[in-house]
């Protein structure tokens, strides 16, 4: 039998969403079915990826290493799970 575990990206870029990224992120660490791995993908904002970390130890945050925007982050997570 074949066991699957379950990563979710969540990819952000500002700071001016900072209370959903973390509503989110705690949303799915409060699951009543856990994910194997959160990954909190931050998109070319270094200071964003700075205050993530230390906000959310408990996720797995990582700076985006595609191109800028929303594919580049979501295929760096999906590298990265």
């Amino acid at each position: 039998m074949i066991s699957l575990t379950t990563s979710v990206i969540i990819c952000a870029y500002t700071l001016k969403r900072w209370q959903q990224l973390i509503s989110a992120a705690e949303s799915v660490r409060d699951q009543t079915t856990s994910v194997g791995e959160l990954l909190v993908v931050i998109d070319h904002n270094d200071q964003l990826l700075s205050k993530a970390k230390v906000a959310m130890p408990w996720a797995r945050v990582i700076a985006s290493t595609g191109t800028v925007g929303l594919s580049g982050a979501r295929n760096t997570g999906i590298a990265a799970s």
